[in-house]
């Protein structure tokens, strides 16, 4: 349910008094669509989000809400447009959560705060909305750091906001929280048509959640776009200034990069051979790695942690000649495994790793281990 524009910023600045921390933010929000703001801390995310609320004034710029400039619109009708979920978890501990989402429904209940039968119902609908209704007559103090976020996002829909802002919404969360409350927003957005933007830190699960996702870095918009269209080759490390590691944006992980001298070569494929590169690069290991087609996970493991990588491309070199120089350039180091990778008689890659050994390389056969753990051992006593 998307459509219909929201919320829009036009050559936006944002900061405090005669510091300016951002300029120049075109953005425009539709109903139903999540946004993520990603970039390192200091950028200017949490200040965005800040100015957007209408709780910092802009610098420069123009924010429009619904056709609207965004100071023109009253405190209390705003209220009802928008809804904002900070960092922090500091709940008032002797508030049940029901009398805690109650209270977004302030903007609607008047000076005295009664809740009417139907306000008594949309609190029930929210609570559900985020599978918390079971935690209703529990008190804040009791909750769980995912259960706080829950219930906040919770006090934020009861509100019937037509967007809802969030800073960090994933910090301080398990991996299965994390989930959880992407979810969660995902579904308010597809099926309510609210409109989401949130900051985030969570590069992986910002890139597989998000509609849309502006990059922010030294006090400018780096970038912005769809996932698909932004998150090319190198633009994350670059992003984060990664140092001896890199983002592979195939499969959304973080790599760390081995050392720089050559100790290990895996012979591997099918998947065969990422703990083994993992294991070593962790350790400071030198690692070098061959061969694989460039849609194996192992490739893209590869290309984030090896020294030397040999990777089947589509429509290039044979792989004759890619075995061939497998072989070549693994002879160049200390010591290698055979991860144990699929093959059949007259296999390529077996015949490089029979090469290898024949011109005196050192490999570590798939039988000699059963365990990582037990590879590593062997490894560090060769």
């Amino acid at each position: 349910m998307s459509g219909g524009v929201v919320l829009k910023t036009d050559s936006l600045s944002v900061g405090y008094k005669d510091k300016t921390v951002l300029r120049d933010i075109f953005l425009t929000v539709e109903k139903g669509r999540m946004i993520c703001l990603l970039g390192p801390n200091g950028a200017g995310k949490s200040t965005v989000l800040h100015t957007l609320a209408r709780l910092i004034e802009p610098i420069g710029g123009r924010i429009e809400m619904e056709g609207r400039e965004l100071a023109s619109i009253s405190v209390g009708e705003l209220a009802k447009k928008i809804s904002v979920v900070l960092t922090g978890n500091n709940l008032p501990g002797l508030t049940t959560v029901r009398e805690l989402v109650a209270i977004g429904r302030s903007p609607y209940t008047g000076f005295f705060g009664r809740l009417t039968e139907k306000d008594e119902e949309l609190i029930d609908k929210s609570l559900h909305s985020v599978g918390a209704y079971d935690l209703r007559d529990r008190y804040c103090s009791e909750l769980s750091d995912g259960e706080k976020q829950k219930i906040m996002i919770a006090r934020a829909l009861v509100q019937q906001p037509h967007l809802i802002l969030l800073d960090e919404p994933t910090s301080h969360l398990d991996v299965s929280r994390k989930v959880e409350v992407m979810r969660i927003l995902n579904r308010l957005a597809a099926e309510n048509g609210i409109a989401v933007v949130m900051s985030m830190h969570d590069i992986d699960l910002a890139v597989k959640c998000s509609d849309y996702i502006v990059l922010i870095k030294n006090g400018s918009v780096k970038a912005a776009g769809t996932p698909e269209e932004i998150i090319k080759p190198g633009v994350i490390d670059e992003l984060y200034d990664l140092k001896g590691a890199g983002y592979d944006e195939q499969t959304g992980a973080v790599e760390l990069a081995g050392g720089s001298s050559r100790d290990l070569f895996v012979f591997g494929r099918a998947g065969t051979a990422t703990a083994v590169m993992r294991a070593a690069a962790r350790l400071g290991f030198g690692v070098g790695f061959g061969a694989a087609e460039s849609y194996d996970i192992d490739a893209h493991t590869a290309k984030a942690v090896c020294i030397d990588h040999f990777i089947h491309e589509h429509g290039g070199e044979s792989f004759e000649s890619l075995y061939e120089k497998t072989a070549d350039a693994a002879i160049g180091y200390r010591l290698a495994v055979d991860s144990g990778f699929p093959m059949s008689d007259g296999d390529g890659l077996m015949k490089a790793v029979r090469e290898a050994e024949k011109r005196g390389l050192r490999v570590i056969g798939r039988q000699e281990y059963s365990s990582i753990e037990e590879l590593i051992k062997k490894i560090k006593s060769q």
